[in-house]
């Protein structure tokens, strides 16, 4: 639910449909890559700097303007004050705690396999935060998500599976980085703030081995030193990881993506959504995901402002809002052309990761169209640049809603899209028509 809390508050703002979604991206790397021949800092010294850096990121976004964009709630707004205040004053964080998940903890795949062990562990952690916020208030909860961090880098030499690193600034402010090897030759990062203190019942250790986040694990758990300021770019490179290579690498990104997608549909079976019969029917239809698209289509992101019916001076110089702006694109989607289910769905069967690439990719957001006998579905990908060789991407699906056929249906006959306001009618015209598949 708490992915869902992220989609429930921007697109709201943008436009005053029913849900939405916000996670804030970073707007450069914390620091470049180091030589080859050059000293590298140790792994744990660097997980400790970098989540200290997108803490301050997260801090000085709350003390910006553009933090009313967000909110204007009272309540919401004094605890992220509190955050930021807490984080800037303070030279260095009282204490720094690394985690690290005992993937062999849990007897068997409560999934099913249709995710990995270090996918429902990955996911369990990041529910830690929400679960400590939510203890304070509500409001801290909301606070949480509007500053909530998710970005990627590329895999480290000497970094394998699940690793957490907890800061705390006062007994009533921490953070909590959640960094995750992928099968991409990359890391991703969740960072979330901790709103409230946390007694030693309500620990990450207690919590984990309790299993009152979905399921039971152990960590190995040590102090760190909280004054060190590296980065994970700083760490040694594992020069054996995947590197994506592509001649098209945005088609070829977003569709291994969406199979992860399709991997997940048998989702619904896991008693997540026990008795919403319209989630899980939506859910499991996203089976449609597995097999190959017949066509793409490459949009553009620097008119999204005027998809969302936003001023451009609103985004030019807000680097983080823009960027949300790419990731809730198939989530705004969603809630123009279809139902409150399956927008609900889309949050269920939402899949984030990160690729390490050969090259430098502009962000885009990429439809595949799928077609069987009279059907035409379509996923939605929105890739989106974290480094110049590391990108974060968001797929999700939309079904065979009507606006999948009246797209390619312009695309391969030129028939006008006009039955939508102007601005999304010409956004929809605005791609580069890909064929994958000849017919």
């Amino acid at each position: 639910m708490r992915k869902l809390l992220h989609y429930l508050i921007l697109i709201t703002i943008l436009s005053g449909i029913l849900l939405a979604g916000c996670n804030q991206e970073p707007a450069q790397e914390t620091t470049g890559d180091m030589e080859n021949n050059g000293p590298y800092a140790d792994i744990e010294d660097g997980l400790v700097g970098e989540t200290k850096a997108l803490a301050q990121q997260m801090a000085e976004f709350a003390e910006s303007e553009e933090i009313m964009l967000y909110t204007t709630d009272a309540d919401i707004a004094e605890n992220i004050s509190a955050f930021a205040s807490a984080v800037l004053q303070c030279n260095e964080p009282l204490s720094a705690t690394r985690y690290i998940v005992d993937r062999n903890s849990i007897s068997q795949n409560p999934s099913g396999g249709a995710m990995s062990h270090e996918e429902i562990l990955s996911y369990c952690a990041q529910l830690y935060p929400s679960m400590i916020n939510q203890r304070s208030s509500v409001a801290a909860m909301t606070a949480a998500s509007i500053l909530n961090i998710e970005t990627a880098y590329p895999l480290p030499a000497d970094f394998t599976g699940i690793q957490i690193i907890e800061l705390r600034y006062t007994p009533d402010v921490g953070v909590f980085a959640v960094y995750t090897e992928t099968e991409n030759g990359t890391v991703q990062c969740e960072v979330s703030p901790l709103l409230g203190k946390i007694e030693e019942n309500d620990s990450f250790v207690n919590i984990a081995s309790s299993g009152n986040i979905g399921i039971s694990f152990q960590s190995d758990v040590s102090n760190c030193d909280p004054t060190v300021s590296c980065s994970i770019l700083e760490c040694e490179r594992n020069r054996d990881a995947n590197i994506f290579s592509s001649e098209n690498p945005e088609v070829a990104i977003a569709q291994a993506t969406v199979r992860l997608v399709g991997k997940r549909a048998s989702i619904a079976s896991l008693g997540i959504i026990d008795g919403l019969e319209a989630l899980s029917e939506y859910c499991l239809s996203c089976q449609y995901t597995n097999n190959a698209p017949t066509s793409a289509i490459i949009y553009p992101t620097d008119n999204l402002h005027e998809l969302y019916g936003l001023d451009k001076s609103l985004v030019d110089d807000n680097t983080p809002f823009k960027e949300n702006l790419v990731l809730i694109c198939p989530h705004y989607l969603c809630g123009r052309f279809g139902n409150v289910e399956m927008l609900a769905s889309q949050s269920i069967m939402g899949v984030t990761t990160s690729f390490q690439t050969d090259r430098s990719i502009e962000s885009a957001v990429v439809w595949l169209i799928y077609e069987d006998e009279n059907d035409i579905s379509a996923g939605m990908v929105s890739i989106l640049p974290v480094s110049s060789d590391c990108v974060l991407v968001h797929a999700a699906p939309l079904w065979n809603l009507p606006v999948a056929a009246e797209v390619l249906a312009f695309y391969e006959t030129g028939e006008p899209i006009n039955k939508y306001y102007k601005a999304m009618n010409n956004w929809l015209a605005s791609g580069e028509y890909v064929e994958i598949q000849q017919k």
